[in-house]
């Protein structure tokens, strides 16, 4: 089977869908006493080749939903606001069916809260968000990401628990300083687990960014030429006995910079060290994360282009395991934005080489297409 053949097929049917919603937009629907509803859809499919992926070590193609997104958000009055994903996840991909948690058949609530903001430095929100921890799988929205997925190790032992890197809890946060400081903390019920005790989980993370601010809940992986952003940022996570009598720590550094530059070019830059600790567990070591981007400044009328890399490891403590201590995976890709330097539609390829702790290496070849309203 030539998978060459099945990507670019798909690209071409991808280019067609894009072009097709270029006139779709996000709804507004204003309600009596100045209530706002807004209201959209987000939509990631990807195909995906796997080397030796098949049960039988045939390679494999596996077509699905990556994400599926309905979201609602807006104002009841000035202060009090509320947001809500509903959200298919992996929906059609082989070995992954938790449709409770909207992953491989089914649809759930993502991300839902209520909030109250009393000023910009203090804001409190109630329900189900992220943990605020770590920076590209904490804040970032999944349809702004540089690269293709949020960073892969982030999504285990990195953030503990069952409901996709959320918790429900309450949160508080705010901006100041022009939004330059951002602060978040947060006390959650931790992951629903069997043997749980009545511990809750605290979590939080504070950033400064040196040019333009990032003053909102959802950050972005790239902003492409709206902003000019340094951002430094550190995040903690602890939950005490949250599964068979093991405690998790963890704290995490992080940086990231978008810098636009001459000619519609930018420059986008993120990397990360954080420590994991699980008593002897199999997530106990040192995680690093890097990734960088380029929006070429050449456009075929208003087809834009941004080649990426991804490193990521996560090295265990050779305590905790024997064997190879590490896992690692490395990636290239290209973002095409065929309207223009913006996340509403986007088409991506994306090729990685993983090599598992103590098992053998392999690629896989990744089209993505997105629509994002």
């Amino acid at each position: 089977m030539n998978i060459v053949h099945h990507l670019e097929r798909l690209a071409i049917f991808g280019v067609a869908a894009l072009t097709a919603m270029g006139a779709v937009q996000a709804a507004e629907i204003k309600i009596s006493d100045g209530a706002v509803v807004n209201v959209g859809l987000r939509v990631q499919t990807w195909a995906q080749w796997t080397d030796h992926g098949a049960a039988d070590g045939s390679d494999k193609i596996d077509f699905s939903a990556r994400r599926l997104y309905l979201y609602f958000g807006g104002k009841v009055t000035p202060a009090l606001g509320y947001f809500a994903h509903v959200a298919g996840d992996r929906l059609g991909q082989e070995g992954v069916d938790t449709p409770s948690l909207g992953l491989g058949s089914g649809m759930a609530l993502r991300d839902g809260w209520v909030s109250w903001t009393f000023a910009d430095g203090f804001k409190a929100q109630l329900g189900r968000m992220y943990v605020p921890f770590l920076r590209a799988y904490g804040t970032e929205s999944t349809f702004t990401l540089l690269t293709m997925d949020v960073a892969q190790f982030q999504q285990g032992g990195m953030v503990p628990g069952r409901r996709v890197g959320r918790d429900d809890g309450i949160a508080l946060w705010g901006n100041f300083f022009g939004g330059k400081a951002q602060y978040r903390a947060a006390v959650m019920d931790r992951a629903d687990t069997s043997g749980r005790t009545g511990a809750v989980r605290v979590a939080g993370r504070f950033a400064w960014n040196f040019f333009d601010p990032e003053s909102d809940w959802f950050n972005a992986g790239t902003y492409l030429t709206k902003k000019r952003v340094l951002s430094l940022g550190g995040g903690f996570d602890r939950l005490d006995n949250f599964i068979g009598g093991i405690d998790h720590r963890g704290w995490t550094l992080d940086g990231f910079l978008n810098l636009p530059v001459a000619n519609g070019s930018a420059l986008t830059v993120e990397c990360a060290v954080a420590r994991i600790a699980q008593d002897h567990t199999r997530y106990t070591g040192n995680y690093y994360f890097a990734t960088a981007g380029v929006l070429l400044p050449w456009a075929w009328r208003s087809h834009r282009f941004q080649p990426f890399v991804r490193y990521e490891k996560f090295d265990l403590d050779r305590n905790v395991v024997s064997g190879t201590n590490d896992d690692h995976e490395t990636a290239a890709g290209l973002n095409w934005y065929p309207l223009g330097p913006e996340h509403k539609a986007k088409v991506t390829f994306d090729w990685t080489s993983v090599k598992p702790r103590n098992a053998k290496a392999y690629n896989r070849a990744t089209t993505q297409l997105q629509i994002s309203y």
